[in-house]
């Protein structure tokens, strides 16, 4: 079986996949960024965690379609 790569997400900076453990910061465009990539040109955060507990928090891909 093939694995595709397309649920996965990466962060905007280091553009490495993220792992369950890694700690991100969920900023107010709902941008995840890993808390070692974080600058303070960055918007501001609205959350912080692991991506895991980030992601089940969060309901991103859950949009309606009328």
């Amino acid at each position: 079986m093939i694995k595709n790569d397309f649920d996965r997400v990466r962060c905007p900076r280091c553009r490495r996949f993220y792992l369950n453990k890694d700690q991100v910061f969920l900023d107010i465009a709902n941008t995840i960024i890993h808390i070692k990539c974080y600058t303070l040109d960055t918007l501001p955060i609205k959350d912080r965690g692991t991506y895991k507990s980030i992601m089940e928090q969060y309901e991103f891909d859950k949009q309606e379609i009328p």
